[in-house]
């Protein structure tokens, strides 16, 4: 997915990068810039009926909520960076296909990413206020609830610690 930082850790990773050249911070920006090509030169890219079929049952088993493929194409429309990575990477079993697939329907249903193992929440409290929410929209839940467990990677988006570690004082 792409990368979502705050204003001030960029121009401070920005402003980084000037004064040590080729340090961490140069480097994370220009990964950043890698990965807006990559959406950019895809950007047209578009899964196979069997990829969103695939999405879909990956979506559902996390979630329990109960998608078709057409509910995939449809949140994949409204989040190009999950489609874009089904139909580069060509699985949901890739990694970062699954972290941006379980972000999208997080973040759609809820306005959040889907949790981390570093966030400390109670999966079961948020997979029922994401099907609650779910429900309120029209879309279908099975019974039983998720096939799946599953938790995102690591999100490093504690910005205080990240200033810390280039040497800045946060604030």
């Amino acid at each position: 997915m792409l990368f979502i930082d705050t204003p001030r850790n960029t121009l401070h990773l920005a402003e980084a990068a000037r004064f040590a050249g080729g340090n961490d911070a140069a480097f994370r920006l220009r990964l950043r810039q890698e990965a807006s090509r990559f959406y950019l030169e895809l950007r047209e890219l578009t899964p196979s009926a069997g990829q969103y079929a695939e999405a879909a049952r990956f979506m559902s088993d996390i979630s329990g909520l109960a998608l078709t493929p057409q509910h995939a194409r449809d949140l994949l429309l409204l989040y190009p960076h999950a489609r874009i990575r089904l139909a580069a990477f060509r699985s949901s079993q890739d990694l970062e296909v699954r972290e941006s697939l379980a972000f999208a329907l997080a973040h759609f249903l809820l306005g959040c990413r889907w949790p981390a193992a570093n966030d400390r929440v109670d999966g079961e409290r948020f997979l029922a206020l994401l099907q609650e929410q779910a429900r309120a929209l029209g879309f279908p839940c099975h019974e039983e609830g998720p096939t799946m467990p599953y938790t995102a990677g690591p999100i490093a988006d504690d910005h205080e610690a990240l200033l810390a570690s280039l040497g800045s004082p946060a604030g």
